[in-house]
C-alpha cells in the first residue's frame, strides 16, 4: 500500500493523471472459513466491538479446529460456494465482514495519509469472470485437468494457471484477469503499475 501510494505521488508529480486502485482481497475461500468460524463460535457484538482482531481470532481458531477435524475445511469451502452462488445469509455475513475490515483498514490509511480513487476489490470482479472463461475457451487456451479448468503454460516454462477449481468456484487469478481487462477498458491507461 505504501509503495503503491508513493509511486502514485511520484507519477502525479511528473504530470501523470493517476488513478489509485486499492485491490482489496475481499473474496475467496478464506471468507467461507470465516463464516464457518463465525457461525460456530462467533458473537456479533464481539466482532462489532473488536473488528478485525476478533475476526482474526475466529480465523485462527478455525484452522486450529480443522487440524483436529479436517472436515471443517469442506464446511469452509461450502460456505464460500454459497457466497459465489448468491446465498442471502452468506452474502449478508460476507458484506458485513467486508465493512468491518474496511473500517479498520481506513484507520491505518488515514494515519498514513493514503488515499485511493477506487476500492474495487476482488468481489467487484466476480460477475466479470464469465468473460475471462469465455475468452479463454474461444482462444482454445482452456483445458480440463483433474476436473478443474486451467491454462497450460508449459511452453512458457511456468506451472498451469488454475482458472476454475473442480468445485466450480473461481480463484484469484480468474478475478485478477477480469480486473486487468476491466481496468484497461475503463481507464485506458498508458501505463499500469501493478
Amino acid at each position: 500500500t505504501v509503495i503503491g501510494h508513493s509511486l502514485k505521488l511520484l507519477h502525479e508529480y511528473r504530470g501523470y493523471n493517476c488513478v489509485g486502485i486499492n485491490h482489496l482481497g475481499d473474496w475467496g475461500t478464506q471468507f467461507g472459513k470465516m463464516i464457518c468460524a463465525y457461525k460456530k463460535w462467533g458473537v456479533k457484538e464481539q466482532v462489532e466491538k473488536d473488528g478485525v482482531e476478533e475476526m482474526n481470532r475466529l480465523y485462527v481458531r478455525f484452522h486450529e479446529e480443522a487440524e483436529k477435524d479436517p472436515a471443517l475445511e469442506d464446511e469452509g469451502r461450502a460456505w464460500f460456494k454459497k457466497i459465489e452462488e448468491g446465498d442471502p445469509e452468506a452474502l449478508e455475513i460476507f458484506h458485513w465482514f467486508k465493512d468491518v475490515t474496511l473500517k479498520d483498514a481506513m484507520k491505518v490509511y488515514d494515519t498514513l495519509g493514503i488515499t485511493f480513487d477506487s476500492y474495487a476489490g476482488e468481489s467487484f470482479y466476480v460477475d466479470k469472470t464469465d468473460r475471462v472463461v469465455n475468452e479463454l475457451k474461444e482462444k482454445k487456451l482452456l483445458e480440463e485437468s483433474e476436473g478443474a479448468l486451467i491454462v497450460n503454460l508449459e511452453d512458457e516454462k511456468m506451472p498451469p494457471c488454475l482458472i476454475i477449481k473442480r468445485d466450480g468456484t473461481t480463484i484469484y487469478a480468474t478475478r485478477d484477469i477480469a480486473a486487468a481487462l476491466y481496468r484497461k477498458e475503463n481507464y485506458d491507461f498508458d501505463k499500469c503499475l501493478y
